[in-house]
């Protein structure tokens, strides 16, 4: 169980939650893998990773980056796995209730926005390829 999320190699994999690291090696079809312990007893699963940052007892914040993402083990093409474990059971991410994270504070949405106008002014600004049809 667990659900697999595109990415290109290399895209940074960052900890979902504070936790401490219980695995992180090869692990035959999962390829590199890395396993975290939270608090609230859940366990976090990265798998097919490009790399792994992190080592077996270390502590890991929330946001950290712990990996990158890769095609190692029994995998098609570069993406993450992420699988989620609650009381020693496989469960489906997509259907967990997840909690809000902070809000931003005013000045982070102010330089969000300005942000996200600048990518928005660019992407409009190009233009399609001109269409070439054939006639018989």
């Amino acid at each position: 169980q667990g659900v697999d999320y595109k990415a290109s190699h290399g895209t940074p994999v960052m900890a979902v939650a504070n936790g401490t690291v219980t695995e992180a090696h090869y692990a035959g079809g999962w390829g590199n893998q890395i396993r975290i312990k939270h608090p609230s007893g859940l366990i976090t699963q990265y798998a097919h990773l490009s790399s792994i940052g992190v080592k077996r007892g270390q502590n890991v914040k929330k946001g950290q980056v712990i990996g990158r993402v890769g095609s190692t083990g029994k995998s098609t093409g570069p993406h993450l796995h992420f699988g989620l474990m609650k009381n020693g059971q496989w469960i489906d991410p997509s259907n967990l209730k997840m909690v809000a994270s902070e809000e931003l504070t005013v000045i982070q949405l102010k330089d969000f926005n300005i942000q996200k106008e600048a990518i928005l002014t660019k992407l409009r600004s190009y233009q399609s390829p001109p269409t070439v049809s054939s006639h018989p």
